[in-house]
């Protein structure tokens, strides 16, 4: 995703990271005014780049 997203609209696709191979990898989102937004996923959430 290059770019911003303005209110009220939607974006979509695939994002790939090098994560640990052990623990919780915690994505964080914030810059735009005072929200942000958390996800954590669990080693089970996380699936290899093929």
């Amino acid at each position: 995703m290059n770019g911003n997203i303005s209110p009220g609209e939607k974006q979509s696709g695939i994002a790939t990271f090098d994560i640990p191979k052990e623990g919780d990898f915690k994505f964080e989102v914030s810059g735009f005014s005072e929200n942000r937004g958390i996800w954590t996923f669990t080693q089970d959430d996380i699936q290899p780049a093929q």
